[in-house]
């Protein structure tokens, strides 16, 4: 509920040019503090135009000074969803806000494993609630995205390490060795540094 009326008021803010911090607003719902959002947001809309005509894309989209690689990053994601529901940027955000939310739930699971309830209570409302996180969920980035694989990751290494000695299935072992590759996967599409180490 945080994320959305924050990414809502945002939105809205940005959108009308209101007077409220107005140093780091760029117009139509952008920010100054996810800039890169503007270059996701075009970078799909050049996507989903080269779909619709059926023509081949540049590999590269300059916007300023910043560099979009399409169809590699996460443009790809963005067009993708816009593709099913429309290219309205207010539903880009409200799925980023969406998606830092659901980062909880891994952390919970992950720490739940490894501690108490107690502690999984605290890693889930340091997750949920971090500044930066629910700042950049509001934002059109890939942060929530890659916040999101990096605690699925752990939760799925908190089942790998645990294996049979905590009583684990084989198939739910295999069910989390296969949720650890996507995990990096999902990493290195959004930050590829992060999948390599």
């Amino acid at each position: 509920g945080l994320r959305v009326v924050l990414t809502l008021a945002l939105f809205v803010i940005s959108y009308l040019g209101l007077p409220i911090f107005e140093s780091v607003q760029r117009g139509q719902g952008f920010w100054q503090i996810g800039a890169d959002g503007i270059g996701y947001h075009e970078a799909a809309l050049r996507i989903l135009d080269a779909w619709r005509l059926g023509f081949d894309l540049p590999s590269t989209f300059h916007y300023g000074l910043d560099e979009y690689q399409l169809f590699r990053n996460f443009g790809l994601v963005v067009a993708i969803f816009y593709r099913l529901l429309g290219p309205v940027l207010l539903d880009g955000l409200l799925l980023n806000a969406w998606v830092g939310a659901v980062a909880v739930v891994p952390a919970y699971g992950f720490v739940r494993r490894l501690a108490d309830r107690k502690g999984a209570r605290l890693a889930a409302g340091l997750i949920g609630f971090w500044p930066s996180s629910v700042i950049w969920s509001t934002q059109l980035l890939k942060d929530p995205w890659a916040a999101l694989a990096i605690v699925t990751l752990f939760a799925c290494l908190a089942v790998v390490w645990q294996g049979a000695s905590a009583g684990r299935t084989l198939a739910s072992r295999a069910g989390a060795w296969i949720g650890c590759v996507l995990s990096v996967a999902a990493l290195t599409f959004f930050r590829n540094y992060m999948g390599y180490i």
